[in-house]
């Protein structure tokens, strides 16, 4: 009997990526439109990709690392 298991693509949550629209991203991180793009000028936030047309969108996974970064940095801020 062969071991057929590494031969299947591994599925976890992780590796599924999704582009959310600018409303989503801004219900996520609580932002408004105008601070989102003023943080993107500053470097400070993940710039969006453009699907097509003037369409935005951002990745879930870069905004999801953002966020983990901003509390990384409160900790040691903090001290925790």
């Amino acid at each position: 009997m062969t071991d057929r298991s590494k031969d299947r693509p591994v599925h976890t949550a992780a590796a599924i990526d999704r582009l959310l629209r600018l409303r989503d991203v801004s219900r996520v991180v609580g932002f408004s439109r105008s601070k989102i793009y003023k943080m993107i000028r500053n470097g400070q936030f993940p710039a969006p990709y453009k699907p097509g047309g003037a369409s935005s969108r951002w990745s879930e996974m870069e905004i999801a690392e953002w966020i983990d970064g901003v509390k990384a940095a409160g900790d040691k801020e903090t001290g925790a």
